[in-house]
């Protein structure tokens, strides 16, 4: 389906162009917004709801899981409310209880139409508990990162543009006049932008996660190797500002085209990775010369992204402990420099 220009030109969602920061339901609460405010002049919070890692690591059935990250959502968006920004509400990982117990990444859970009608439920039920949310809540995110893995590949799901249908279909049941936040798959990556048509709803966003090159961005994470710097040589192919928006061209041709808002759900490089600073004001200038919201990863969370820590690696405990300098880190000085003081909005 392909929106048509009558389609897009709605007016603009709130609090827009977002220019914020992840906090997730797992490691940030309501009073981490009014710290945040003080050190930087964010207009907006992207709220991830992780429902399932906390049944995990709390040992809750999925129903209790799912009733504490809906009340966490209603708590961060109080504190949004209080502080005159917008909060943009994302679920990550749908608790599914004895339904199913895969998860959104494996090929059970697109095969198993009861797992997707019990993920429509939730959802549901999100949309029932913040319909009554005003200004403060800007929009529902859907699906973090689209994927489906199998044998350590990624795919895009199966019917994806289907499915997100069916997704926004059952939010605005209950909430018919809110933003939702849309992205394809596989991982919402600028690649998949590419001959992507818009989906014929209004009051849409469109995402795009941005951490190319996973080489620079992820390296000692997993299988990632360390060394590559930036700007420079990654791979065979130089690596800086020039090639970033090269990089991005499909999401940019993708807004030219359908006039459209977008929004860089999240962006980073890992805290050690030679250049990190540099990266981030080069992507956040690209983002900004285009007029797309961004939410910087993360807020909190693990120390790899988290703007407390140094830029020394480390895994074990007492090395990230060691590592913790909090606002006195070269990331909070760059965060700094790409969210300046600015009015709240009204």
């Amino acid at each position: 389906m392909v929106a048509t220009t009558a389609d897009a030109a709605t007016a603009d969602p709130p609090g827009w162009p977002w220019r914020g920061v992840n906090m997730d339901s797992i490691s940030s609460t309501p009073a981490d917004i009014g710290v945040l405010l003080t050190r930087l002049g964010a207009n907006s919070i992207h709220l991830q709801l992780r429902p399932e890692v906390l049944g995990n690591t709390k040992h809750l059935d999925a129903n209790e899981a799912w009733t504490r990250a809906i009340a966490w959502a209603n708590a961060m968006l109080d504190a949004c409310k209080q502080y005159h920004i917008v909060g943009i509400v994302e679920v990550t990982g749908v608790p599914l209880g004895k339904v199913d117990t895969s998860t959104e990444t494996e090929p059970a859970f697109w095969a198993n139409p009861s797992a997707r009608e019990e993920y429509f439920r939730r959802l549901a039920s999100l949309a029932k508990n913040l319909r009554s949310r005003g200004h403060e809540f800007a929009a529902y995110d859907i699906m973090s990162e689209p994927v489906m893995i199998v044998a350590g590949k990624s795919f895009k799901p199966p019917q994806w543009q289907q499915f997100q249908l069916q997704i926004i279909n059952t939010l605005r049941t209950y909430d018919p006049s809110r933003w939702v936040v849309v992205k394809p798959g596989p991982w919402g990556l600028p690649a998949s932008y590419e001959n992507l048509g818009a989906i014929a709803r209004p009051r849409l966003i469109y995402s795009v996660h941005m951490y190319d090159p996973h080489r620079f961005t992820h390296q000692g994470i997993k299988h990632y190797p360390f060394g590559p710097k930036y700007p420079g040589y990654i791979g065979s192919r130089m690596w800086d500002a020039r090639t970033l928006e090269m990089d991005l061209t499909p999401v940019i041709r993708f807004q030219q085209k359908y006039k459209v808002p977008v929004y860089v759900g999240e962006f980073s490089a890992a805290r050690w990775a030679p250049g990190a600073d540099t990266y981030i004001k080069n992507l956040v200038t690209i983002f900004n010369d285009h007029g797309w919201g961004w939410a910087y990863f993360a807020y909190s969370g693990w120390n790899g992204w988290n703007p407390n820590y140094n830029t020394h690696y480390s895994t074990d405990a007492s090395g990230v402990d060691r590592d913790y300098v909090g606002v006195q880190s070269k990331r909070w000085k760059v965060l700094r420099q790409i969210l300046p003081i600015e009015q709240p909005i009204n």
